[in-house]
């Protein structure tokens, strides 16, 4: 009793110790397990809050770049527009200079010539100076003044002595008619020329142009203080006003000594010096006792900006050793520096300064000038933006100032010419800039935000799965499954977060699926090739062919009725718009029903459904399919009747279904194509070729999963078992059409061997045998009253034809606008087409009649080249409805026999249609004169 105590004593013990082994074991593997999910914690929101870091700086590295991108963009685009402003500046700049130095070349030039043409003349008088006169001096001034676009010229004889000054004094009196002869000419320039400019003296020239009623001039040199004319007495030399142009009205000023004014004596000193011309100061600041003798005063003179004087010698010999005279010409400032173009040109100020503080300012706009007032009136805003040069520095020129005075031009811009070369377009280009940064930035943060949301979803999927297999596998277990031992590669693990291989892990399973990658090959129409280290010449392609076994698909092939006939006599345009206008019907059917389009071999269309994406319906979604195609075929055909021509109506369309495995997958080449193989494919094109137009055949596999889904009542049981090449006797079933359908409901068809029905038969009718050539006439019948007469396919025959006749009418029409032939008139016309019909009316056989009415014209290359496009053409709608009224006659007088019907000769009209257009080859013969 005892010992069994002790010995259980031991028993609980051991126990008591084995459990607390256990126990310890088990919170050792706990701790440990808290200890892994603790770290596992802290490395998610490490992780997390290096994303959110990351994309805090993404988000500030946006900002940065479209505050950057906006800043740029104004900058670099401003800067161009500165370029533009600078250069177009330096262009306008040296225009001024260039045109401003030629224009005072040519008028010293041209003075000069002037001052030796009076010299000429005066020494072939053999005048002596100062006693002459010039009698043709306003014409060849005037010409001067045409030249150079001065105002005034004035000839000033040099008076040496007071003798010479008496004796002036009496020569002056007994000349002054040259005053009335200045006049008279004026005023014939006046009126031959129609001029405003040419000077219009509102004066009677009976009574002050002539010697008694004209105002004497002063007798003798005079000077005029204050006004006030007083005869000068000095020794000399004197410098009197002589001849002028204009021509004064008034004698006040002749005979007045430009010496004595103090500037134009200085001036006169440096001439006979240099004998060199010379310009003198600004006129408002010299000459002030001369303005109130002229006939406006000051106001002539600067009423369009300040003038200067140019003094140009006079010479008395061929050897210009002794100056005899003086020739004064004003020189209009503001009117040198306008510029020659007349394009719109922005406006510049144009400052002249003497660099002696006087100044006055111009507004040039293009060839106009504009003064603007005796100052520096340029935008001050413009400072920075002057350029200058100095003017005319081969031309000597005086400045009451002093000598250190010296012309120079300074150029500024306006606001104009900088609003010209400024736009908004730098501002308006960067914030649109900007706007597009911000726009990429919201865009980005939204994608950020949907992918966040979407990989919070799949890592919420991916801990749920892990869960899952936890409790199913060991971790070891697991690991092995995964394949995570060959992740260790850090050039293909991004991380070893459990979030990271989840998401990794599924996309890798996804991607080596052979089924997703034929999705993606079909969605792409590429597949994505991944090497796989395979020896070159077994597998050239270096990855694993994409392909995969569907046990589940239905095949359909739908091969065209009688295209081999039609299409050989039709051209190659009207083949491929039937081909297209059908498989464009049976795409868009597809797509709605969610049927994969294989390819078109010729006229056959393969689809199939099941793949790539296997479905349960796959045989009903085809029968479907199927009908609506037929159906639609039989649409097209009668649509297109009219524009392809006869049969086409007639054609029909074969089609054959087979249910069973398919191998589908990617044939890569030069051209991968997507394609099916295997048994199934081979008895569907098996059952298409013994099938009939019009008619669905299917399989008997087919027709058994029909019957399962419950649509037995489209099958019908074809009586005869059919022979297939390599099949032997196959069962088959004809599947109905929505209008076989109908016609069984309504009994007229039978329900053993489904027929189809002979639509043939019910558009080709008779025509009422009443029907004459004399009840149908065009000019009494309608085209109304003779369609009733049609069958629905003699119309569309007749609309053929009518389209045919319309086409080679525009044709003529071309041909006849381009070589400008001579049109007759209607009732000439009709009067040559009766006589022409009396004249094969008295023919005897009907052979006869057959005479050539309309000579085709002969091929012209020039008239060819020239014509208008037919097809351009718009016919009248009265031409159009007589041809219609004339087809539909010819239409109904035919009957219905072999070879002599209106389908017959609609296929001769095609026929000789298509002759015609292959006759002419114009293209090849334009090419050869080419080549020639």
């Amino acid at each position: 009793m005892n010992r069994s105590n002790v010995e259980k004593s031991k028993r609980d013990v051991t126990f008591f110790s084995t459990q607390e082994g256990s126990s310890n074991a088990f919170e050792t593997d706990e701790t440990k397990s808290h200890s892994d999910e603790s770290n596992r914690i802290e490395d998610d929101e490490f992780e997390r809050s290096a994303i959110r870091c990351f994309r805090g700086f993404i988000f500030l590295l946006m900002v940065a770049s479209t505050v950057a991108a906006a800043s740029t963009t104004w900058y670099l685009l401003h800067q161009g527009e500165d370029g533009d402003f600078n250069h177009e500046l330096r262009v306008v700049v040296d225009d001024i200079r260039k045109l401003s130095t030629k224009r005072v070349s040519e008028i010293v030039t041209e003075s000069d010539l002037l001052a030796r043409s009076i010299s000429s003349l005066a020494i072939n008088s053999k005048a002596s100076w100062p006693f002459f006169t010039n009698p043709s001096f306003p014409l060849i001034v005037s010409n001067f003044i045409a030249t150079t676009n001065t105002h005034q010229i004035i000839l000033c004889p040099l008076v040496h002595d007071q003798e010479e000054r008496i004796r002036w004094t009496n020569y002056s009196q007994s000349q002054q008619r040259w005053i009335e002869e200045g006049l008279q000419f004026e005023e014939q320039q006046r009126l031959v020329f129609g001029d405003a400019d040419i000077h219009n003296h509102d004066h009677d020239f009976e009574g002050e142009t002539n010697a008694i009623g004209m105002e004497k001039i002063f007798p003798g040199i005079f000077r005029a203080p204050n006004g006030e004319r007083v005869l000068e007495e000095g020794s000399g030399p004197f410098l009197p006003i002589w001849q002028t142009y204009e021509t004064p009205t008034k004698t006040t000023s002749v005979n007045f000594n430009l010496l004595s004014d103090q500037h134009i004596a200085e001036s006169f000193d440096t001439v006979m010096g240099t004998k060199q011309p010379i310009l003198t100061d600004r006129l408002d600041k010299i000459l002030q006792d001369l303005f109130p003798l002229l006939d406006d005063g000051e106001v002539s003179y600067f009423a369009s900006g300040p003038f200067s004087m140019l003094l140009q010698p006079v010479y008395g010999n061929s050897t210009n050793d002794e100056i005899v005279a003086i020739l004064t010409s004003d020189v209009n400032w503001a009117a040198l520096f306008s510029l020659e173009s007349d394009k719109s040109i922005p406006a510049v100020d144009v400052v002249v300064d003497d660099q002696c503080g006087r100044k006055f300012t111009s507004r040039l706009t293009g060839p106009e000038s504009t003064f603007l007032g005796f100052d520096d009136l340029h935008d001050p805003a413009f400072d920075e933006n002057e350029m200058a040069f100095p003017f005319a520095p081969l031309l000597q020129t005086q400045h009451v100032a002093g000598s250190e005075c010296a012309y120079r031009i300074r150029v500024f811009p306006t606001q104009e010419f900088y609003d010209t070369f400024h736009t908004s377009t730098p501002a308006s280009t960067a914030a649109i800039v900007g706007t597009v940064f911000v726009v990429v930035c919201i865009i980005f943060c939204l994608y950020d935000a949907a992918v966040h949301m979407q990989q919070k979803r799949i890592a919420n999927a991916a801990s749920q799965s892990e869960k899952m297999l936890s409790v199913l596998y060991p971790k070891s277990v697991r690991d092995r499954l995964f394949g995570f031992e060959h992740d260790e590669d850090p050039n293909k693990v991004a991380g070893k977060t459990p979030s990271g291989i989840r998401a990794r892990l599924n996309h890798d399973l996804r991607k080596t699926a052979a089924k997703y990658q034929l999705k993606q090959f079909v969605a792409t129409t590429r597949p994505t090739e991944t090497g796989m280290g395979l020896d070159p010449a077994l597998n050239p392609y270096q990855s694993k062919p994409i392909a995969d076994l569907f046990l589940h698909a239905t095949v359909l092939f739908a091969d065209i009725s009688g295209f081999t006939a039609w299409s050989s006599v039709r051209e190659p345009s009207q083949v491929f718009t039937l081909l297209e206008a059908v498989y464009n019907g049976f795409d868009l059917i597809a797509k709605r029903r969610k049927v994969f389009k294989v390819e078109t071999v010729g006229d056959c269309y393969v689809a199939v459904t099941g793949l790539p994406e296997p479905r349960k319906d796959h045989a009903c979604v085809m029968a479907g399919f199927a009908r609506e195609c037929v159906d639609r075929f039989g649409e097209l055909v009668g649509v297109l009747e009219t524009t392809l021509g006869p049969d086409t109506g007639d054609l029909g369309i074969r089609v054959g279904i087979h249910s069973g495995p398919v191998t589908a997958g990617v044939l890569r080449g030069e051209k991968s194509r997507f394609q099916l193989f295997g048994d199934t494919v081979n008895t569907a094109t098996r059952i298409e070729s013994t099938g009939k137009r019009n008619r669905i055949h299917v399989s008997e596999e087919t027709a058994d999963l029909l019957a399962l889904a419950g649509k037995a009542d489209w099958l019908r049981r074809r009586d005869q078992l059919v022979t297939a090449k390599g099949k032997g006797k196959l069962q088959t079933y004809w599947l109905l059409t929505k209008q076989d359908c109908r016609l069984y409901e309504t009994a007229y068809i039978s329900t053993t061997e489904f027929q189809q029905p002979d639509h043939q038969s019910t558009e080709t009718q008779s025509l009422p045998e009443e029907i004459t050539q004399a009840s149908l006439n065009l000019s009494t019948s309608t085209y109304e009253s003779i369609e009733a007469l049609l069958s629905p396919k003699m119309k569309r025959l007749c609309q053929w034809n009518v389209d045919v006749l319309a086409r080679l009418l525009k044709q003529i029409v071309a041909h006849r606008n381009a070589s400008q032939q001579i049109h007759y008139s209607r009732e000439n016309f009709e009067k040559q087409l009766t006589e022409r019909e009396s004249e094969i009316r008295c023919q005897f056989m009907v052979l006869d009649e057959l005479v050539e009415t309309i000579p085709l014209p002969g091929f012209d290359q020039r008239v060819y080249k020239r014509q208008q496009n037919p097809d351009d053409i718009v016919l009248p709608e009265a031409v159009m409805e007589q041809m219609k009224l004339y087809v539909a006659c010819v239409a109904a007088m035919y009957r219905d026999n072999p070879f002599h019907n209106f389908e017959h000769a609609s296929h001769v009209m095609m026929s000789v249609s298509k002759l015609l257009s292959r006759i002419i080859a114009a293209d090849d013969i334009l090419n050869e004169n080419e080549n020639a």
